[in-house]
């Protein structure tokens, strides 16, 4: 997973737009996400053969980002790029992981909307 990449799903033109002019200057590739690609695995987007494990029959509506491949420092420094940018917040938002390459995007949309109905309670 050292392939430094951006996912970006359902994001406004303009949005994406700044995204993309962020990424550059951090020399990172971006991705777009299509809804008919809802179902297939995170890790099958990235170019590896590996199959779903987790799936969702939806076809999620709101905006996400996914982000692969960064250190922790480059990271942050992403993520300060973004505020300094004043680019609209993306609400659902995840890194990719070793126990979420093999979610859809159908799943992991579940899954952070879930996260952030719950953090939203608390």
């Amino acid at each position: 997973m050292n392939r430094e990449i951006i996912f970006l799903y359902n994001i406004e033109r303009e949005k994406e737009k700044q995204i993309r002019m962020l990424c550059r200057a951090f020399e990172t590739e971006v991705k777009k996400i299509k809804p008919e690609q809802a179902k297939e695995s995170i890790g099958s987007l990235m170019g590896l053969e590996v199959n779903v494990e987790k799936t969702e029959d939806i076809i999620p509506d709101e905006e996400m980002m996914l982000i692969c491949g960064f250190s922790g420092m480059k990271l942050e420094a992403f993520l300060e790029g973004y505020k300094l940018k004043e680019i609209d917040p993306i609400k659902l938002k995840a890194v990719v992981t070793e126990h979420n390459i093999l979610w859809s995007i159908s799943y992991l949309y579940k899954e952070l909307k879930n996260e952030t109905e719950w953090e939203e309670k608390a």
